[in-house]
C-alpha cells in the first residue's frame, strides 16, 4: 500500500464517498495538487486513470487478482460501518416490534431463505422503464426483492 494518490480535481464530497475505499488502497492521505505547495518526489508514478472499460476488470492486466479480489476490497472497507448500521437495525427492531411468541418465531424459522434481488433504481436515462413489472415478476419467481433509491448523498456502506 506504498500507493499515494494525488487528486488534480480534488472534492471533498467525492474524498468523503470513497475515502473507506482509499484507506483500503494507501496508507496515506490523497493529496490536493491545485492546493497542496509542497514538492514531492516519488521513484515512478502513472499519470492518469487506468480503467479496463467499465464494470470490467481484465485479468489479463492485474496478474492473480479477480473480481472476488475486489470484493474483499469493498467487504474491508465497509463491513466496520455495516456492522453498525445491521447493530442499530437490530435494535430499533427491538423496541418497535414487540417480542414474538414461540408459535410465531417457529414459522418465521420455518420460511425458505430466498435468493435476494437488489434493484438500484435510477432516474432519467438509467431508469428502468418497467420496474414495477420487474419487482412483481421476480418476486414471483421466487426472488425477495429489494428496491433501492440512493440519494446523491447515500453512504455507500449503506447500498453495499
Amino acid at each position: 500500500k506504498k500507493v499515494i494518490f494525488v487528486i488534480l480535481e480534488y472534492h471533498n464530497w467525492w474524498i468523503m464517498k470513497y475515502g473507506d475505499i482509499l484507506l483500503q488502497l494507501s496508507d496515506f492521505p490523497a493529496i490536493d495538487f491545485s492546493k497542496d505547495k509542497r514538492t514531492h518526489c516519488f521513484p515512478e508514478a502513472i499519470v492518469g486513470l487506468r480503467i479496463h472499460d467499465e464494470l470490467t476488470i481484465n485479468p489479463s492486466l492485474v496478474e492473480n487478482k479477480t473480481i472476488v479480489d475486489f470484493h474483499g476490497v469493498l467487504d474491508r472497507s465497509y463491513w466496520p460501518r455495516i456492522s453498525s448500521l445491521i447493530e442499530d437495525e437490530e435494535r430499533e427492531k427491538s423496541i418497535a416490534l414487540p417480542s414474538l411468541n414461540p408459535l410465531e418465531m417457529r414459522k418465521q424459522e420455518k420460511r425458505p431463505n430466498r435468493p435476494k434481488l437488489v434493484i438500484v433504481s435510477r432516474n432519467g436515462s438509467r431508469a428502468i422503464t418497467n420496474e414495477d413489472l420487474l419487482v412483481k415478476v421476480a418476486a414471483d419467481i421466487g426472488f425477495e426483492v429489494e428496491v433501492l433509491k440512493p440519494e446523491r448523498t447515500t453512504e455507500l456502506a449503506k447500498i453495499y
